[in-house]
């Protein structure tokens, strides 16, 4: 008895993509726990690869597989929390995921955080006090 399986395979490194690769200081927006230190923009990733067969390939998003081990290189000037980062003080610094020394994913360019200040124009805001939540079933 002979079976023929197919094995789909990624091509490394994967991709990761930031929404927004400059990171400015938000002016006049301080982080009051910490004594009123600058608030920099914060920038959803993304990563992707492709999934190849052959001659076959396929974009596939695997965000939600590898975020846990994104790692940024220089933890001082972005943090990482899920796939939202935040800049933290101005510099450059990439996302990057490594096993045993092989490059899995990476940022193609760096991401900068700048003091150059931006004014927020939009807060939206939504409030919820109070929520019900009514479960019924019917029988028929």
């Amino acid at each position: 008895l002979t079976k023929t399986v197919r094995v789909w395979f990624p091509t490394l490194p994967l991709l990761v993509h930031v929404r927004d690769t400059e990171l400015n200081l938000v002016s006049n927006w301080s982080v009051s726990t910490s004594c009123g230190s600058p608030r920099y923009q914060r920038s959803s990733l993304y990563v992707f690869g492709l999934l190849a067969l052959g001659q076959m390939q396929q974009q596939v998003d695997f965000t939600d597989l590898v975020v846990a081990s994104l790692q940024v290189t220089n933890g001082t000037v972005a943090s990482l929390q899920g796939a939202v980062l935040t800049g933290q003080t101005t510099g450059a610094t990439h996302i990057s995921l490594t096993r045993g020394g092989l490059l899995i994913a990476t940022t193609a360019l760096p991401v900068v955080v700048s003091d150059v200040a931006v004014n927020a124009t939009l807060l939206q805001v939504s409030v919820l006090s109070q929520l019900n939540v009514v479960s019924s079933s019917s029988t028929l």
